[in-house]
């Protein structure tokens, strides 16, 4: 009951004209937040004979000399020298240059990689609560945000009481079927974009997640080995694990947040506030959304910034390293699902043991039948 519960009451609280309005006002205030592009994509897999074959005639007969003459195979040779390049590429990439005869980052690096954490771990409150105990309820709701009149219909077609005034004479097992097929009827027409939103943004809470929980506190140990000291440069080599899973997070964040999502976080950390006279609602998600814009920005420069997967392939000697996106997100429409099954379940249960219980979900979407109940204002993807 405690997920329906949340969610009922979120919606409810989002109904009234009033608060629809704020919304509105708070939407059109946040379209002014432009958010970032997406970021590049990782560098694809080297085909090292496809690189000896685009090499000058020069070049080729370097390569072929050194192996000749080491005996090392004429493609370990090749990726040396990709390597090579690799390394001026970054020491120009870098923000603070790169030492490529020692592999090191240098010193003021540190600071990035603060900042980076400090940005990250603003997100790190809410995104506990909506990727734990709260996860069910925060996916219907997100997915409310991302397509409204699907949550509508939702509301109003599977609600038992609802379809046991429309057939009167039914039996409360046929009341559980219709509710049952028009759940199934409503999801099968959510139109492949709408999914494809939710999904992204579901792939983008599971890393912000990863990297609100990174341990951060080991890369920054690596500049500053002497407590008090000042940093010293750090050979990639040395930190090779945290710059992988780095590269892993970073490459399941090219597509950022969307605004319903930030708006969504918001909505769901204060829901308690929403309907309190003492509380400026308005001012609150507002400056929430801007911070967390600044936060994502701040975290989607560092993307752009620090060529992750080149010192992944710099610190372990492998032109061949291309940073896999973390699992996690794909079963977001099963949770969904589930989610309204269960509440479909509990509204039929509260309807046999007590029709005239004011306390059960199916009361509240009954009592929002006849109203806008999405409470949910057009916002910008």
């Amino acid at each position: 009951m405690t997920e329906s519960s949340v969610f009922d009451k979120l919606v409810a609280r989002l109904s009234s004209d009033e608060r629809r309005e704020m919304l509105s006002r708070i939407e059109k205030s946040f379209r002014e937040l432009e958010p970032p592009e997406e970021l590049p994509e990782p560098p694809e897999t080297v085909d090292l004979d496809e690189s000896y074959r685009e090499m000058g005639l020069l070049r080729r007969l370097i390569v072929m000399i050194v192996a000749f003459f080491t005996g090392r195979d004429r493609l370990t040779v090749v990726e040396t020298h990709l390597l090579r390049d690799l390394r001026r590429q970054v020491a120009a990439a870098m923000p603070h240059g790169f030492d490529t005869t020692h592999d090191q980052m240098r010193p003021k690096a540190v600071e990035d990689f603060r900042e980076l954490a400090r940005c990250a771990r603003y997100f790190a409150g809410i995104l506990g609560r909506v990727m734990g105990r709260d996860r069910s309820p925060f996916v219907a709701f997100l997915v409310g945000l991302h397509t409204p009149s699907t949550q509508r219909r939702l509301l109003e077609e599977t609600d038992p009481n609802t379809i046991g005034e429309a057939y009167p004479d039914a039996s409360e097992h046929e009341v559980k079927r219709r509710s049952v097929a028009a759940l199934e009827s409503v999801l099968v027409d959510v139109q492949p974009a709408s999914r494809q939103k939710v999904y992204n943004d579901i792939r983008v809470l599971h890393h912000m997640m990863a990297l609100s929980s990174f341990q951060y506190d080991r890369l920054v140990a690596a500049f500053l080995p002497v407590a008090g000291g000042d940093a010293v440069p750090v050979p990639v080599a040395r930190v090779s694990r945290e710059l992988e899973k780095l590269a892993s997070i970073f490459a399941g964040l090219r597509v950022g947040p969307s605004a319903r999502l930030l708006e969504a976080l918001s909505l769901f950390e204060h829901q308690d506030q929403l309907d309190s006279a003492d509380v400026e609602i308005e001012g609150i998600v507002q400056a929430d959304l801007e911070a967390a814009s600044e936060s994502y920005a701040a975290v989607h420069s560092f993307g752009r910034r620090y060529p992750l997967t080149e010192l992944v392939r710099i610190a372990t000697n492998s032109i061949h390293f291309k940073p896999t996106p973390l699992p996690g997100g794909e079963d977001w429409f099963i949770q969904w699902k589930n989610f309204w099954m269960d509440r479909v379940d509990r509204a039929i249960r509260v309807r046999e043991t007590d029709p005239h219980d004011e306390t059960g979900c199916c009361c509240v979407a009954r009592a929002l039948h006849h109203r806008d109940v999405s409470g949910l204002p057009a916002v910008r993807a």
